[in-house]
């Protein structure tokens, strides 16, 4: 616990002197235009459209996610890669990374490509 306490006072100092947009969101990639919040709802953003046709495709999106889960890294879900997690198991499967679209990974998810 006391570690947490330290880690969370690092954040709060680093929203005061502006590392961080907000002790809440800690981007290692910072954009000046962003605004740092805790919850965003889709009509606060300029892409409540695309939320919408998530919410009604998301039964075919969990479908192919849950297809994912019978395959091994690296055709389905990976351990996650950026050194985030403290404990458990967090994988991930990347469609866009850094900037850059995995097209084999794209192909497995056809539902939520085309959207």
């Amino acid at each position: 616990m006391q570690t947490y306490l330290l880690h969370f006072q690092v954040y709060l100092d680093g929203e005061k002197e502006g590392v961080f947009l907000s002790h809440q969101q800690r981007s290692l990639y910072n954009v000046d235009r962003l605004t740092g919040k805790p919850w965003w709802d889709k009509e606060s953003t300029t892409y409540g459209p695309f939320f919408d046709l998530l919410e009604a495709n998301w039964r075919q999106i969990r479908n192919e996610g849950v297809a994912l889960l019978t395959l091994e890294a690296p055709e389905g879900f990976a351990d996650e890669s950026e050194k985030l997690r403290d404990s458990g198991d967090w994988k991930q499967f990347e469609i866009f990374a850094q900037g850059r679209k995995n097209a084999a990974h794209c192909t497995k998810v056809i539902n939520l490509h085309n959207l």
